[in-house]
């Protein structure tokens, strides 16, 4: 519903206050055609704005979702239904439990997670340039560098060894 102008002004106006933002892709038809949905505009978002990108998906099926989590979508809004045989406006762009289940399951396979580039050892300071994104998203989300970052490693980790939220000292 909004023209590019609009979505620039928007993001502009967070961001010179210093919030965080992030872009996400919706169209405002419930439920939404596939062919309508928009996936091709992710990375044309991505190279606009600079900033974490995402899709609010009202389609009712987990393609959607899917496609855009394998695409490097970092923010993925779906709706949920309990039953396919409730009642209201929503239901019909909704997923199921199992079929929410399964986007969260993908999510987890392309997801990543913080891992050391080279073997750390217990006693290290970490530093960003310590780091790396890998999968799956089964430890520290990569978008936790910052809370990682500071802290002292408690254990020796290894290069291919995904770092756990109990390899770090609790005070930094």
């Amino acid at each position: 519903m909004s023209p590019w102008s609009d979505i620039d002004l928007a993001v502009g106006d967070i961001c010179a206050a210093g919030s965080p933002a992030a872009v996400l892709q919706c169209i405002s038809r419930y439920p939404a055609p596939l062919a309508d949905v928009g996936l091709n505009v992710l990375d044309e978002i991505r190279v606009q704005y600079d900033r974490p990108v995402g899709l609010s998906d009202h389609s009712g099926t987990p393609s959607p979702a899917m496609t855009a989590i394998s695409r490097g979508a970092a923010i993925v809004e779906l709706h949920i239904t309990l039953s396919e045989r409730m009642f209201g406006p929503d239901v019909l762009s909704s997923l199921t439990v199992e079929q929410f289940r399964a986007v969260a399951d993908m999510r987890e396979m392309f997801g990543r997670s913080l891992a050391p580039k080279r073997e750390l050892a217990a006693g290290t300071r970490v530093t960003a340039d310590m780091l790396v994104g890998k999968k799956p998203a089964t430890r520290i989300p990569e978008a936790d560098i910052a809370v990682v970052v500071g802290r002292t490693l408690v254990r020796d980790v290894p290069s291919d060894q995904l770092i756990a939220w109990s390899d770090l000292h609790v005070d930094g």
